[in-house]
């Protein structure tokens, strides 16, 4: 799983804390009170600190993990070494150990508190598609649905990707996007590619903001000059290209090959927005630069690695056809 199926302790906010620590006190016991199994297993957790920073930030966590309710304890590399004997311990400071930890399957622990909401009155309409909602002068909603409106006290938004549309049937701008995973795994990289793309990863989260918030913005003409600065900066150390190159070589050099296309795609899917709103220039200028920085990276990293760039062969033409 991606996140689906997690259930951490570990978080910076109190009431986000409190949220988690339900439901890792819930999951539990959640099979013997509605007799439909969760797939919980409860194995604790680690989180690794490499800086001071983090450090402090898991001090100022652990000053309220009392009052929330979950087991949290603050330990060295040698007490990591010895819980977890597979994990390499050079480098890192400390690291934060929540007891409480586990995770589900998502599908049956979904089953299991449906059974449960049922077994105490909930009505649970599936395949209801819903198609509005309005305030009434009672302050009541009334949900529109396909097989009829519903009129209710309370309405939670749990629509997922789609909660920003749902919001706007109430005037409410909730500010959330969908984000293209990628989780590629890549042999070292020089220490000044490896800091570029950390600090690209923090600029495409801002990106992200831009787009889910009307109005905000965060990037600025620097941010783009420092793609170009870079483009310009790897490309003068490699040959000139004369040929197609195919994503291959190294595999590090490969997935920068697949994160390019991925660039391309959000830059495609951005330029549709802007047909219906307001859309940076500038965002789309940084999405276009870093295609190309990307290219540029996968064929310094094949450099690096020792190995050649693919290039693409021309397929012969028949002779019957020349």
């Amino acid at each position: 799983w991606h996140a689906a199926g997690q259930c951490p302790s570990l978080i910076g906010n109190y009431n986000m804390a409190k949220i988690h620590h339900y439901g890792n006190t819930l999951y539990p016991k959640l099979e013997k009170l509605t007799g439909h199994p969760t797939g919980w297993h409860g194995c604790g957790g680690i989180r690794i600190a490499t800086t001071p920073e983090e450090v402090d930030w898991f001090a100022h966590v652990a000053g309220f993990t009392a009052n929330v309710g979950f087991e949290m304890e603050n330990i060295g590399p040698d007490r990591i070494r010895e819980l977890n004997p597979w994990l390499k311990v050079e480098g890192i400071l400390a690291g934060a150990h929540t007891t409480m930890d586990g995770h589900v399957d998502p599908s049956s622990a979904c089953n299991s508190m449906a059974a449960g909401a049922r077994a105490m009155g909930a009505t649970i309409a599936r395949h209801t598609r819903v198609t509005g909602v309005t305030r009434l002068p009672s302050g009541e909603f009334r949900v529109e649905t396909e097989k009829g409106s519903v009129i209710c006290e309370h309405v939670v938004n749990a629509a997922g990707c789609y909660a920003r549309e749902v919001g706007k049937w109430l005037g409410v701008d909730t500010p959330i996007t969908n984000m293209e995973h990628q989780y590629l795994v890549t042999e070292p990289l020089p220490d000044d590619a490896r800091s570029t793309l950390n600090r690209i990863q923090n600029e495409l989260f801002d990106l992200g903001g831009e787009v889910c918030i009307p109005g905000h913005t965060v990037l600025t003409a620097a941010h783009v000059g420092f793609l170009d600065g870079e483009i310009g900066r790897l490309n003068s150390d490699l040959a000139p290209l004369k040929e197609f190159i195919l994503p291959g070589g190294s595999r590090a050099a490969a997935c920068c090959h697949l994160a390019r296309t991925v660039a391309r795609r959000a830059e495609r899917a951005l330029v549709g927005l802007a047909q219906i709103e307001s859309v940076s220039a500038l965002a789309l200028q940084y999405l276009n630069r870093l295609s190309d920085y990307l290219f540029i990276l996968a064929r310094t990293l094949n450099r690096h690695a020792g190995v050649a760039d693919v290039c693409w062969q021309r397929t012969p033409v028949p002779a019957e056809n020349t």
